[in-house]
């Protein structure tokens, strides 16, 4: 094949191969330079994949399963979240604490979730909506909850900013017109 356009870059000398898979097809891109056509973590080439789903479905009865890969990405992805499960259920044993993970597909939640029913001492459960949407691992026994801050979307680093080293100081807010409330 020729080159191939992914946003304003043109990728060489991209080899396509289909092959049958149960319920769709598994299309393979192979060439160099395709780390463009990945992303980070996956996100562009979850990306195309979901378009090229959207193309093959289009007033199609029924659901055609469509897997983009490229440089066996998505089996490295799903061993790398393997371990992930695995070294987080291992924390949440021995803290006696929940793990909360980063948002992820319904794909890697489902590698995550089927690692840890595997796992003796840990239960996961996932909480958030749509792309926010992320897996709470917790010993068995406690309730898996997410901590405060993912709930409320913040980015869980308070009022210490590890980041930049800053501290902030206590304020309370303070409000000379405030009148006292009376009780009715």
């Amino acid at each position: 094949h020729r080159g191939v356009f992914v946003g304003q870059e043109r990728i060489e000398s991209v080899d396509i191969k289909v092959a049958e898979i149960e319920g769709g097809s598994q299309i393979t891109l192979t060439g160099e330079g395709l780390g463009v056509v990945i992303g980070h973590r996956g996100e562009t080439l979850d990306a195309l994949q979901y378009l090229v789903s959207l193309a093959a479905n289009a007033g199609v009865s029924g659901y055609y399963r469509v897997v983009l890969n490229t440089g066996d990405f998505r089996q490295k992805r799903e061993q790398t979240l393997i371990a992930l499960a695995k070294r987080m259920s291992e924390q949440a044993i021995r803290s006696g604490k929940c793990r909360t993970l980063e948002p992820m597909n319904p794909y890697e939640r489902r590698i995550i979730h089927t690692t840890v029913q595997s796992i003796d001492g840990v239960i996961s459960t996932s909480f958030g909506e749509g792309s926010g949407r992320r897996v709470v691992i917790a010993p068995e026994g406690k309730e898996p909850r997410p901590r405060n801050d993912y709930r409320k979307g913040g980015s869980g680093r308070g009022r210490n900013d590890r980041r930049s080293g800053r501290k902030e100081a206590y304020k309370p807010e303070i409000n000379p017109d405030r009148t006292p409330v009376k009780d009715a």
